[in-house]
């Protein structure tokens, strides 16, 4: 044996695979056999297959080594509910679980006759500590367990219970209803359902009237401990598990696993995780898998590869914690149980990746490029060879944790299987996550481990090279232009070992087809091997694939469906993607209505409104047909001209030829996938009809578009364009140097300064600012001094600022205050439990500063109604048991500077400050007169404005405030635009005023935050030096420029950024008061 060319010459981990070990040189082709590439192995499998620790003859035996090895280490974990609220994680000790698999075994035995091996046991339901133990019974009693998956839906679990002749039915409450129908069609043959949860009364006595057998779980147990039996002990040739997948027909298959082959893929994985945390080792960062590890169960154990990793922690004697079974509350669940491993489907880490990119979507260009460089910098750091942990620790510190904390922050390994990931996906969640992420590969034929990847950028987008269970090759496609024996060598995968199954049920043709004479599994995959000896999967041979989620979807099956609405239908799933897409010929009748309005075929299809009616009809025909969610296609393009062997798209026996196929639509398959950019280019370009709601919504989208190709809405400050004009003839730091000397000029005499001559509106700088040393700060971060060509930008300079600001705020800070909406959550959201900004607040507060929103909400005589925008950080107040003392320290203030509220009592309620005793007197001398002519005059303005803009709005009007709120939909700066015209056009008030965009309305509101902060100040007895405001806009007229005359400011775009600044000003207040703090 030797190792493959080019693996093992190397010692620089990054590129070479020392697991890879070639055993068997390539084969030419020989007959009708297609010639085959070597075949490789894991190299510490060279000495043979490992077997696990004490050596096992089935799993009941492997379970119990463990219990007798670990007896009080927690086994199984779950959450109880009390009151609708989650409590911590409970567990179960291996010694307890093994009392309870003994418990259900013996009432198997006693109660449904399950005393002889071989019997056929059904589960079905979300995973829990309920189904572990229910299958490790079925191990114990040498019974075969028959996983139901719920998704591929009815009819495929009567054809499981059917199929497999299963008498006995493990079932959630929950599944009850479900198994009524299958089980009357079944007349008899299951003897027997046990179930567990709440219980439903009516489908157990709809069960019992077929003559099924009913009991509870805890009935089973009690009735197992009265009249304990001996297990039945299983061979390792034995059938452990029948798990049913769907077949190229769409009809379920029944895949054969034995006990052998669930031992081998436990003692491969052992060894294959044991061999891979060397190698990470060797650069510092132990990953050997130990008792200690803890993994959260929410992937279907109907599933080989849940299945299988369960296993493996239990033979290992870690902890399994089981979720909830609500996908809402899954990020709950996970942050509660804080797992070291997680294990997902490409489908979960798509849902992180995007919800990442939705939060930059929506926040402002500065903060999308921090998060960009911090992603381009550690990304160039790993290439270079770094630890994930030393590529950028200050990116994974300030930008990157957050996403880690999502997860629990303790995983410190993550491993991807099911489908193909994503490459952009893998990449990020290496960057963003400070963990090593591995992808793999396996089926269910295979006991779902085959491959896994070393965690280097290397190897991002493979699979890796196979786990020690097993021998691989690949077999060239000469029909498809795989070649085997090419460089680089192309072809369908083949797998043979003891992990691979031991045919389909009952169904020896379609083992034929899939299991050779010598052994080896014909994947239908094509596999291409790196020169780093690592697996990646390019193609498929067979039509069926798999979606991100990991579901197996069988298109010529949902073809058939859909053809009942249009003439021809070609449906295809990308690897890694989400939703299926479909390429259709439009039905005769929807192309003649066209033909009769004027549009030709082509016209037609390329129409929005025409694709709408034909994905609602496709999407309802796979409905009526039985269609499960993940089967309807959730795009469409539509072809004018039929698919005919005459023009090469169908074979002469009118099959689809689907990769000519592939191709040819792939750009429309790629440009229909992105979905909504293309739903607003259209929209962009629709020509404006003459009315109806949908024309207001063009219109005014249009008439955004304008507006910001203007640059009419662009925030600007005249200091930072002064420092971008001072970069065109000097060097960043120079910009800094002169700028700290003239700052220092500027607060000795304002009236004389260079600086008030050079930026007449500057204003007052309230505190000294040190910008060398928070530019050099930045540029350690983002390297901007090593740009040669490109100055830094706008935003960047105002991170600068930012920096400069909290060091300098930090020394002698008695206030804070935000501008709530855009600074401590989203426009139009409150703060709720899970904000982020609590901790920071309750900090502060600790810390002896005072914090106050300030806030355009007002709502006379209504403290409870700010309580609602606060419910989250008030329930903290509550829950921390904050004293008296420290939540005195908090304020809102309401409608601009119309309200003060503080907060009272044990129960921490809002209630309202009298004016009289904060109220400055100019405030007091506002006439209701003067208010109602301001709103009156505002109202008529808002009401033009919005008629000009073509915008239907309704009013409202306020005790000392007037807005309008959109009644079609629209786009934000649509209410930028309207928000600014009001604000610049009001004239002779008598009244200072404020108009502002709101998110989802535009309002004009007595007096500004200027008003509010300085009677804030004044009611506390600060100074401006010892206060700092955040705010998410400062623009040159209005609210904006009246605050920043108030104190000193920190300009933020969003939410993310706020956290960014408050830690670093926590740090700065932990350092400069030496005093310690709670988060």
């Amino acid at each position: 044996m030797k190792p493959a060319a080019g693996t093992m010459t190397a010692t620089d981990w990054r590129f070479t695979n020392p697991f890879f070990w070639e055993t068997e040189g390539p084969q030419p082709a020989e007959g009708k056999r297609p010639s085959r590439g070597p075949v490789v192995i894991h190299a510490a499998s060279r000495a043979g297959w490992p077997h696990p620790e004490g050596k096992p003859h089935n799993l009941c035996e492997l379970f119990f080594n463990s219990v007798r090895a670990h007896p009080n280490n927690a086994c199984l974990g779950y959450r109880p509910v009390v009151g609708g609220m989650p409590q911590p994680y409970e567990w179960l000790t291996y010694e307890q679980v093994g009392e309870l698999v003994e418990a259900v075994a013996s009432g198997l035995a006693a109660g449904a006759g399950l005393d002889k091996p071989g019997a056929r046991v059904g589960v079905y339901g979300a995973n829990s500590r309920e189904w572990m133990i229910a299958m490790q019974a079925c191990n114990r009693q040498n019974a075969c367990c028959v996983p139901l998956y719920d998704t591929l839906g009815e009819a495929a679990v009567l054809h499981a219970l059917d199929h497999s002749d299963v008498t006995v039915v493990f079932a959630s409450t929950e599944k009850l209803p479900a198994l009524v129908k299958p089980l009357q069609s079944l007349k008899g043959r299951v003897r027997m359902v046990v179930w567990w949860g709440a219980g439903d009364a009516d489908a157990a006595n709809a069960l019992a009237a077929h003559g099924v057998q009913v009991w509870e779980w805890q009935q089973l147990i009690e009735a197992g401990r009265a009249h304990p039996r001996p297990g039945i002990s299983a061979a390792a040739t034995d059938l452990c598990t029948i798990m049913y997948t769907s077949g190229t027909t769409g009809k379920p298959k029944g895949v054969m696993l034995t006990h052998g082959n669930l031992l081998a893929v436990v003692a491969g994985q052992l060894l294959g995780m044991d061999k891979l945390g060397e190698i990470i080792e060797q650069k510092g960062a132990p990953q050997r898998f130990t008792p200690d590890d803890v993994m959260i169960s929410y992937l279907p154990l109907a599933h080989i590869f849940d299945r299988a990793l369960e296993e493996l922690f239990m033979a290992k004697g870690a902890r399994i914690g089981y979720w909830r079974g609500s996908i809402a509350g899954l990020i709950d669940d996970i942050q509660a149980l804080r797992p070291t491993l997680f294990i997902g489907v490409p489908r979960v880490f798509d849902k992180v990746y995007a919800g990442v990119q939705e939060r930059l979507a929506g926040s402002s260009i500065v903060r999308r490029l921090i998060f960009r460089l911090a992603m381009f910098f550690k990304q160039r750091a790993l290439m270079r060879g770094l630890r994930w942990d030393e590529a950028c620790p200050l990116a994974d510190r300030v930008v990157f944790c957050k996403v880690k904390e999502k997860l629990g922050g303790r995983v410190r390994l993550m491993i991807s299987g099911g489908a193909p990931l994503a490459r952009h996906v893998e990449e990020f969640l290496k960057v963003a996550m400070c963990t090593p992420v591995v992808q793999g590969y396996g089926l269910s034929e295979t006991c779902g481990s085959s491959f896994v990847a070393l965690p280097a950028p290397a190897y991002t987008a493979t699979v890796g090279s196979p786990l020690p269970l097993l021998e691989a090759r690949l077999e060239s496609v000469p029909e498809m232009g795989y070649d085997a024996l090419a460089a680089p060598p192309r072809g369908e995968l083949l797998i043979r070992g003891p992990v691979v199954f031991q045919g389909y049920y009952r169904d020896p043709a379609a083992t034929r087809e899939v299991l050779d004479a010598d052994g080896w599994f014909h994947t239908g995959d094509i596999g291409e091997w790196t020169p780093e000896g690592s697996l990646r999967i390019v193609d498929r041979k067979k039509a069926l694939f798999k979606l991100a989620q990991g579901e197996y979807i069988a298109p010529e099956m949902i073809e058939g469906v859909l053809r009942k609405v249009v003439q021809q239908v070609f449906v295809h799933g990308e690897p890694g993607a989400s939703a299926l897409v479909t390429v259709a010929v439009p039905a005769d009748a929807t192309l003649r209505e066209a033909a009769d309005a004027g549009q030709s075929a082509a016209e037609a299809c390329a129409a929005p409104a025409t694709r709408a009616a034909v994905l609602a009809a496709l999407q309802a025909a796979g409905r009526q047909a039985g269609l499960q969610g993940f089967e309807l296609p959730q795009r469409v393009h539509l072809e004018p001209e039929l698919w005919s062997p005459e023009n090469g798209w169908l074979t002469p026996t009118f099959k689809f030829r689907r990769d000519p196929l592939r191709r040819r639509y792939q750009a429309a398959i790629d440009a229909i996938g992105a979905g909504v950019p293309a739903y607003w280019q259209e929209l962009l370009s629709t020509p404006e009809p003459e009315s109806g709601v949908f024309g207001a919504r063009a219109r005014s989208a249009s008439d955004a578009a304008v507006l910001r190709r203007k640059g009419h809405l662009k925030e600007q400050d005249a200091l930072i364009d002064f420092l971008l004009q001072m970069h065109s003839t000097h060097t960043s730091l120079e910009v800094m140097l002169k700028m700290d000397r003239w700052i220092v000029e500027h607060r000795q005499d304002p009236r004389r300064s260079r600086l008030k001559r050079m930026v007449p509106c500057v204003g007052s700088f309230f505190t000294p600012l040190r910008l060398v040393d928070a530019f050099k700060e930045y540029d350690e971060f983002f390297a901007l001094s090593r740009r040669r060509y490109v100055p830094p930008n706008f935003a960047e300079l105002r991170h600068v600022l930012n920096i400069a600001q909290v060091h300098a705020s930090a020394q002698g800070l008695q206030l804070i205050t935000f501008d709530a909406d855009g600074t401590l959550y989203a426009d139009g959201c409150h703060m709720q439990h899970d904000n982020e900004m609590i901790e920071h607040i309750v900090a502060l507060l600790r810390s002896n500063v005072h914090v106050a929103i300030v806030t355009a909400a007002g709502y006379p005589g209504q403290a409870e109604r700010f309580e609602q925008r606060v419910e989250g950080l008030l329930a903290a107040f509550r829950h921390l048991h904050l004293p008296a003392e420290v939540t005195d320290r908090f304020h809102i203030m309401g409608g601009q500077c119309s309200y003060l509220l503080r907060v009272v009592g044990p129960a921490k309620a809002l209630r309202f400050v009298p004016d009289d005793e904060w109220k400055t007197p100019v405030m007091a001398a506002w006439s209701h007169a003067d208010i109602a002519a301001l709103l009156q005059q505002a109202e008529a303005l808002l009401l033009e404005t919005a008629a000009r803009l073509r915008l239907p709005v309704q009013v409202i009007r306020k005790e000392r405030a007037v807005g309008v709120v959109p009644q079609v939909p629209t786009v934000y700066e649509v209410l930028e635009e309207l928000a600014i015209t009001v604000q610049n056009q009001m004239i002779d008030t008598g009244l200072p005023f404020c108009a502002f965009n709101g998110g989802n309305d535009v309002f004009v509101d007595v007096g500004n935050k200027s008003f509010g902060l300085e009677a804030l100040m004044k009611y506390l007895g600060f100074q401006p030096s010892g206060v700092l405001h955040v705010g998410d806009r400062f623009t040159a007229s209005g609210n904006d420029k009246a605050t920043r005359d108030c104190c000193s400011i920190l300009w933020v775009a969003n939410p993310e950024e706020t956290d960014f600044f408050l830690k670093l000003l926590l740090n700065d207040l932990r350092r400069a008061r030496a005093q310690p703090y709670i988060e």
